[in-house]
């Protein structure tokens, strides 16, 4: 009897997403019959045309055995992984990549992009342009540092406890908020763990700099770098045996920062530099990326990048990278404009189904998403954007009201962000117009709170 072919199954990590940007991913899938979808217990997964396993991801071993038992139970075989448990030191997409036997980045390169002092150092030792920074812990420490600097946590994500110091002042009162941090901080160890509320351990590893053992407590120290002066942009490329010397650069997007709300962004631009008025080209930016794979030994998968364009000295400089790719509104944009976002087409790698050459230049067309907000929590008591709607300006593909008047809008996530009320998408825009496009947008807007 012909034992019958297991199917090919890729396992995507997706933790700790909110709704809007799982929503995003599973409806661009490609190969949905062949994905099966961690998610965690937030997410409703019933509504969705994919596999889905529901897990907590609080302990390495218990998703281990559930996934082994799928694995039985359907007569499959695991293929390939995508994860995006960045806070968590990318231990459950490691432990399942060793389990069954897929191919992942080593130990080292994940130890690499999980701490970002010793990130930072290999990336300088590896000649790309970052700025000056320091490994501190307390503000005598820090009080002789250059300023405007910003300050952040060894290991962290979406911009959480990640400070601007324009004044020794500012710095001082940072230092008394982080002091409380780090009484409570609850960031995974390395390690396995089965306690989620585990406190970080130290983290023993080889400083790239000194080329020493180092001993880094991730819940108690911080990086201290240069705050660079300039747009900040950030980017996703592919890297693996597939697609050889070379790197693929997947998408590139301006973040439209807020001058008065620090590090919140009021706008995303997705756009292709060689297409428009750029302060630098596709190939600038494929070369950094290319010292970024090299400095950390990145062998395979996706990659982000985060970077500023130094607006005095005229180039690159990365403020940090990570091997999973960016997860943010401007996927829509992407799935609309490019017909794929970056995680499709890791899963065209990991399924050996990617066409190189048609990859090997970002689409010419470009979006803006540009956020509505209110600069505190109240309840609405005036939304009319019916001076925007006149306005008719070119381009406009959507205006979208998140809530109408009598609402109440909180501060968004742990950063106390000011709230989105709404966003307005606008095609084919020229980067040189984006802010011009913004004020108008804002001052056609009529907000009210009680």
């Amino acid at each position: 009897m012909i034992e019958k072919a297991k199917t090919k199954i890729a396992i995507l990590l997706l933790n700790d997403l909110i709704v809007e940007d799982f929503d995003s991913i599973v409806n661009a899938l490609e190969f949905k019959k062949n994905v099966l979808v961690i998610a965690n217990t937030k997410i409703n997964t019933k509504k969705y045309d994919v596999q889905c396993m529901i897990d907590s991801l609080d302990n390495v071993e218990s998703l281990l055995r559930k996934l082994q038992l799928y694995k039985s139970t359907h007569n499959i075989d695991f293929c390939g992984i995508v994860g995006t448990d960045e806070e968590y030191g990318y231990v459950f997409s490691e432990s399942i990549a060793k389990e069954f036997k897929l191919e992942f980045n080593s130990k080292k390169t994940l130890d690499l992009v999980s701490n970002k002092y010793l990130q930072v150092s290999a990336l300088k030792k590896g000649g790309v342009d970052v700025p000056d920074f320091r490994l501190v812990d307390t503000y005598t420490e820090s009080k002789d540092f250059k300023l405007p600097c910003v300050i952040k946590p060894v290991r962290g994500i979406s911009s959480i406890h990640v400070y601007k110091c324009d004044t020794d002042k500012d710095l001082k009162d940072i230092f008394v908020k982080l002091e409380e941090y780090k009484s409570k901080a609850t960031l995974l160890s390395l390690t396995h763990s089965s306690n989620s509320d585990a406190k970080a351990v130290v983290q023993r590893l080889i400083d790239p700099s000194t080329k020493t053992l180092t001993e880094i407590d991730t819940s108690k120290h911080f990086v201290l770098e240069e705050f660079i002066d300039g747009n900040e942009y950030s980017c996703d490329f592919l890297v693996g045996k597939e697609v050889g010397k070379e790197l693929i650069l997947l998408r590139v997007v301006k973040k439209i920062v807020s001058k008065k709300y620090f590090p919140f962004f009021e706008g995303l631009c997705l756009f292709n530099p060689d297409n428009s008025n750029s302060e630098f080209s596709s190939n600038a930016l494929v070369a950094v990326c290319k010292k970024i794979a090299k400095s950390l030994n990145i062998q395979t998968g996706l990659c982000m990048v985060d970077f500023r364009f130094d607006a005095k000295k005229k180039k690159i400089v990365v403020i940090e990278t990570t091997t999973r790719p960016g997860v943010d509104d401007f996927m829509s944009l992407m799935y609309k404009n490019y017909g794929y976002i970056s995680i499709s087409i890791a899963l065209r790698q990991i399924f050996g189904t990617i066409n190189v050459n048609s990859l090997r230049e970002i689409p010419r067309n470009s979006s803006i998403i540009i956020y509505l907000f209110i600069p505190r929590s109240g309840i609405l008591k005036k939304f009319d954007i019916s001076r925007l709607e006149k306005l008719r300006l070119k381009g406009v593909r959507e205006i979208v009201k998140y809530d109408e008047v009598g609402d109440k809008v909180d501060y968004m996530g742990p950063l106390k962000n000011p709230p989105f009320v709404g966003h307005v998408i606008i095609d084919d825009i020229d980067t040189k117009d984006i802010e011009k496009i913004i004020l108008q947008i804002r001052s056609s807007v009529d907000i009210e709170l009680k």
